[in-house]
Parts: C-alpha cells; structure tokens; sequence
C-alpha cells in the first residue's frame, strides 16, 4: 500500500518536471490517426476543458467585463483619446468592449485557467 502511494508521488512529480501545463498530447495527436486514442490525448482534452472552466470561473469571479483587468490592459493596448468606450471606462462608465480586445481577455483568462488548474491538480494529487 504506501509503495503504491509512493509509486504516485513519484509519478506526480515527474509528470511536473515533464509535462507542467499537461499539454503531451499536443504534439503526439498530428502523429495519432483519429481512431487510435491515447492516454495523452485524454490528459490533454482534460486540460483544456479544465482549463476553460476554470477560465469561466475567473472571468465571472473578477466581474466579468466590469473586472479590474480590464482597463489598466485596455490603457496599456490602446489610446484613449482614439477609443471612445476607453475614455469612457477611464471616466468610471461602462463601455462595449471591442471584439478584438475581447479575444486578448480570453487568451489572458484561458491561460491563467491552465494554470488554476494545474495547480488544483497538482495540489489535490501531488501528495496520493
């Protein structure tokens, strides 16, 4: 029994040295056919469906399109005196959010998902 629980610590710890962000499927899955599916490709659509999720769960948590990202980002990315839904957010009103600075948000907030949820991972598993 604990050379089992050892056995899983062990392997815990060198999928982390390996393979942090549980993305081995990526490159194993162009080299795959469809019909034969590995371990690696079910780690990895976890990973990613985890790391939506936990994407979602960011956004809603932070606000949604009201969180304090949004517009220190926006500042950074854009000009103000160019962007009228800018300068209205820096003014304390809500305004639209341009679908192209939507898709930065979501890139920023799918990436930090991966990582709340390695990290729930290796948390919760780490010591089995």
């Amino acid at each position: 029994r604990i050379s089992v629980q050892k056995a899983k610590i062990q392997q815990t710890k060198e999928e982390f040295r390996n393979d942090p962000f549980g993305m081995t499927g990526l490159t194993q899955q162009s080299q795959r056919s469809n019909y034969a599916l590995a371990d690696g490709d079910n780690n990895l659509s976890l990973t990613v469906a985890g790391g939506i999720v936990w994407a979602l769960a960011l956004w809603f948590v932070s606000g949604s399109r009201s969180n304090p990202l949004v517009t220190p980002l926006a500042n950074i990315l854009y000009d103000e005196d160019k962007e009228e839904w800018l300068k209205d957010r820096n003014e304390g009103y809500f305004g639209d959010i341009p679908p192209p600075f939507l898709g930065v948000l979501t890139t920023i907030f799918i990436f930090l998902g991966v990582i709340a949820d390695r990290a729930v991972y290796f948390l919760a598993d780490g010591d089995a």
